[in-house]
């Protein structure tokens, strides 16, 4: 589906444009165009033909333009009052040197926000064509020159330089694509018949309709969490295990140069990351085929909240996900869902085989109520452990709290 300005739009394809594209008036200037695939077309299709991806070009007709036509005083036509693209000598009489070149203005500002055509270049845009038809005049194979006008007037027209030439006898094409990937607003274009503006005994008139073709580079979809659960606490099953950050794939029929497969790039931080934030505070992953980002025990403390995001890149887009989370759980102490086996003094995980012993102070009277500081040894951390962070002041295995608040130092 595109979102076209001025001009209604053209789609240029195998066939011509058909029912299959059905374009409806939303607003003055501005069209909702709707685009499906013919049904017995597909069904013609072989196995290996599919998937089939529609991927229309967005088409925009020009939303001013003038014809100017030089040797005769006065003459110009265009928006008002109304008349076609004109170029080439019309053979009046009396005015053998007339010779018509017309000016035609895009309205790219109208549609760049929406498909992302904006800042000092456009990454989207894979190609730019700029399109001549004729309608009426000289039938004869004539060359017409496209080019950068600087003013509006018949001189004007050419004033900015050459952009391409093609011969043909009634439809012409130019790529524009370079000329066209940093323009920010409208951009404008003067056609002019080429060898034959010199002599004036050639009839080569010719009334064009004029269309500027670009393909935009669709963004691939936003992925999506499949791992670890969105909102839930992950527990470790050894005090050394870490989640690994895993999405679904998605799909992507426009890939930059030399990609072959959508990558993906992973952030995490302790608050919600932003849709630029690429690189959070705890862990990031640049960019890779792969789907999954297993994360480092060193970095996650235990019973800490982290928020991660996800973005698809296709090599010129990347799109992110929203915002996922998970609560960090090693099962040290005798917190659930693991069943203890009381051993004596100790408490044994039946699960992780951690050996626990808490020793609380008697609560001390607070304005606050009471208040006490408990010590716990896990002895899965006896040996002292590079993935959870010690307290300062406590042998190895020993973690400390104020109540039910982490201590980090005593």
């Amino acid at each position: 589906m595109v979102v076209t300005t001025g001009a209604d739009p053209v789609f240029v394809e195998d066939k011509v444009a058909s029912p299959l594209v059905r374009s409806t008036v939303v607003a003055a200037g501005e069209s909702l165009v709707e685009v499906s695939a013919d049904r017995g077309w597909m069904s013609s299709l072989p196995p290996a033909a599919f998937p089939v991806v529609i991927d229309p070009d967005l088409a925009i007709g020009p939303t001013w333009w003038a014809s100017y036509l030089g040797g005769v005083p006065s003459s110009t036509c265009g928006v008002a009052p109304a008349c076609g693209h004109r170029a080439g000598h019309p053979m009046i009489p009396g005015y053998p040197w007339s010779m018509w070149r017309s000016l035609n203005i895009f309205d790219l500002a109208s549609v760049a926000s929406g498909y992302q055509l904006t800042g000092g270049n456009y990454p989207r845009l894979l190609s730019a064509q700029v399109g001549l038809n004729r309608t009426a005049g000289s039938t004869a194979s004539t060359q017409v020159n496209l080019h950068v006008p600087n003013a509006y007037s018949w001189e004007g027209v050419t004033g900015g330089g050459l952009l391409g030439s093609a011969t043909s006898t009634s439809s012409y094409v130019y790529d524009v694509t370079g000329s066209h990937a940093g323009e920010a607003g409208g951009v404008g274009h003067g056609v002019r018949v080429s060898d034959y503006e010199s002599d004036a005994s050639v009839y080569n008139y010719k009334q064009f309709d004029f269309g500027l073709f670009l393909v935009v580079n669709d963004a691939p979809p936003a992925p999506s969490a499949t791992a670890p659960p969105d909102g839930k606490a992950w527990f470790a099953k050894t005090v050394s295990a870490a989640p690994t950050l895993t999405v679904a794939p998605v799909s992507d029929s426009t890939l930059a140069p030399g990609w072959t497969a959508v990558k993906y790039h992973f952030s995490v931080s302790t608050t919600p990351p932003g849709i630029t934030d690429y690189w959070g505070n705890v862990a990031a992953r640049a960019s890779e085929p792969g789907t999954s980002f297993a994360l480092s025990p060193s970095v996650l403390k235990d019973g800490h909240t982290y928020y991660w995001r996800a973005w698809s890149s296709d090599g010129i887009n990347m799109t992110p996900s929203p915002v996922f989370s998970f609560r960090f759980d090693r099962r040290l102490g005798t917190s659930g869902p693991s069943p203890y086996v009381d051993v004596g003094p100790l408490k044994v995980n039946a699960a992780t085989g951690n050996a626990m012993f808490t020793w609380s102070q008697r609560p001390v009277a607070t304005l606050g109520g009471g208040a006490a500081v408990s010590l716990t040894y896990n002895s899965l951390l006896s040996a002292g452990s590079s993935v959870v962070e010690a307290t300062e002041g406590l042998p190895p295995g020993w973690m400390a709290s104020w109540g039910s608040v982490p201590v980090t130092r005593l």
